[in-house]
């Protein structure tokens, strides 16, 4: 783990959680019109718990992908021992989560809530370390940032960052698996 976690940009908030019920509402009827302050409150820090992941981490699929990166994974191209860094230029990667909410109050089952976070990244510029088909480490340049929270269509909430401050290289642990 890197030790940047997406709960450093983003927070749900009471505020976010009685939206989406609104929203929610919109299409079922049935559905209670918002949970009360500290029941929200409630479900707020049990979705905030979901957001401790690595950004990096989450990230890590679409750089993989990238036709640039995925050579790194043929072992007849690049053996066992080779290291090279590659040089991406402006990247921007997107990585979309789906955190859902299960909430019963009183004993009572409240509706099934799941919502949308987008997390994009534009960076002018990455290197990656990579060796034995794993990305060890990056180096990137600036970057800026943008967090989505969305119920269906309607978006609930917009974090951004014009610049995004992060260390000057971020090691990877053990790698992160190219596929050969």
């Amino acid at each position: 783990m890197t030790g940047i976690s997406l709960n450093e940009l983003f927070q749900f908030s009471e505020s976010d959680v009685d939206k989406g019920v609104a929203e929610y509402a919109k299409e079922h009827t049935d559905a209670a019109s918002g949970l009360a302050g500290f029941a929200a409150s409630i479900a707020a820090q049990e979705l905030n718990k979901a957001l401790d992941v690595d950004i990096f981490e989450l990230f890590a699929e679409a750089w993989i992908k990238a036709r640039s990166i995925k050579e790194y994974g043929d072992r007849a191209k690049h053996p066992p021992g080779e290291s090279a860094v590659v040089t991406l230029g402006e990247t921007e990667l997107t990585s979309t989560s789906y955190p859902v909410l299960e909430l019963s109050v009183s004993g009572m089952k409240l509706p099934v809530l799941k919502f949308t976070l987008e997390l994009v990244a534009k960076f002018e510029t990455v290197q990656l370390a990579i060796s034995d088909a794993r990305i060890r480490s990056m180096k990137p340049g600036e970057a800026a940032v943008v967090v989505r929270l969305k119920y269906g269509d309607a978006t609930l909430k917009e974090v951004s960052t014009a610049k995004w401050k992060l260390p000057g290289s971020i090691a990877f642990g053990n790698g992160i698996p190219i596929p050969g």
